[in-house]
């Protein structure tokens, strides 16, 4: 099982030092860079300071045009956002999704899924999950489960993560146990190798 990081949401100190260490980890799948509130300027000037090399682990949230500018990994949908509507990626391609039968009508439109909240958020206080871990499980191992992969997101940490793969989902994606109370290099440096050390139990 690996990893899907997504940035923090704000801008935070030696935050490239922090990227470039992280993306060489062969434990990351992809790293989505999500700034809602950046605009395309600042977005490009932050993958500038990014080791080129790591380019093809990332998903970008907004500005879609820098996948192409940049040779990205691909482009992120938020919940509210479709494909159809901007037109086909040429990338890789991702979607936010709360609910089973979101998952259903997403089927094979996007190359994987992002399920939130699965457990109980960190970043966003008070968003808790609406799916319980049963009906996960029942869904994501019936006979008619979905084909296109499914990535836990929402409460991640090294305490739960093993729980991810028993559910069923493909791998976990995390943000808030990463960033939380703006933490210094050293800091995030921990945290991920905790995630890491848990996900090789």
């Amino acid at each position: 099982m690996k990893l899907i990081l997504i940035s923090s949401p704000f801008s935070l100190q030696n935050e490239t030092e922090i990227l470039n260490y992280l993306l060489q980890s062969p434990d990351i799948y992809a790293f989505h860079l999500r700034k809602p509130h950046d605009k395309l300027l600042d977005i490009e000037l932050l993958l500038q300071k990014i080791h080129p090399k790591f380019y093809s682990k990332i998903m970008i949230h907004h500005h879609h045009s820098l996948a192409e500018k940049y040779g990205l990994k691909g482009v992120h949908f938020g919940s509210g956002q479709f494909m159809e509507e901007i037109g086909r990626a040429k990338y890789y391609t991702s979607k936010a999704v709360h609910q089973l039968d979101e998952i259903l009508s997403a089927e094979g439109k996007y190359d994987y899924l992002l399920f939130s909240p699965v457990f109980k958020s960190i970043s966003k206080k008070g968003y808790h999950p609406i799916v319980s871990q049963k009906d996960l499980y029942d869904f994501l191992n019936s006979k008619t489960k979905p084909q296109t992969s499914v990535w836990a997101l929402g409460g991640i940490s090294p305490e739960n993560i093993i729980s991810v793969k028993a559910l069923g989902f493909t791998g976990a994606a995390v943000m808030g146990y990463l960033w939380e109370d703006f933490p210094t290099p050293n800091k995030v440096k921990t945290r991920f190798e905790a995630l890491c050390k848990a996900l090789a139990l």
